[in-house]
């Protein structure tokens, strides 16, 4: 792929997270499939399209797509903390405290991923932390 096709593609998907962002979920959704028909494999867009699935009450495949992206790059935290997240939505505190966990662990102390990660963790009960520590380790 070139660097004008994807400096477009990369354009077009931050276009589309300022459409989300200001709660233009029809829009964005519209832009990121663009995207994605063009690039299936670009993962901003897919992680973006998972997050506007989320906002529009589609949790169970917002949570799938993000999932995928994490499955993808496992390292990038950001879209570990929206997993987390995406997961605390649809009652999965296990499952999310783990998420918060593993960014906590293995991400820089000061980077937001980590921050937003141990401020998360906080609002869930010891026993969903403890639970998600042991299956961790």
């Amino acid at each position: 792929m070139s660097n004008s096709t994807e400096t477009d593609l990369d354009d077009r998907c931050q276009q589309a997270m300022a459409l989300r962002q200001e709660g233009q979920y029809d829009e964005a959704r519209r832009l990121l499939e663009s995207v994605l028909r063009d690039d299936p494999s670009h993962l901003q867009a897919r992680l973006e399209l998972g997050l506007v699935l989320l906002f529009t009450g589609e949790f169970e495949a917002g949570t799938a797509a993000i999932e995928q992206v994490v499955r993808e790059q496992p390292g990038w935290y950001e879209a570990r903390v929206h997993l987390a997240k995406s997961y605390a939505m649809l009652g999965r505190g296990e499952d999310a405290c783990r998420e918060f966990l593993q960014v906590v662990r293995d991400a820089p102390a000061d980077s937001t991923p980590h921050l937003e990660s141990k401020k998360q963790l906080t609002y869930f009960p010891a026993d969903q932390i403890s639970a998600a520590r042991a299956r961790l380790s």
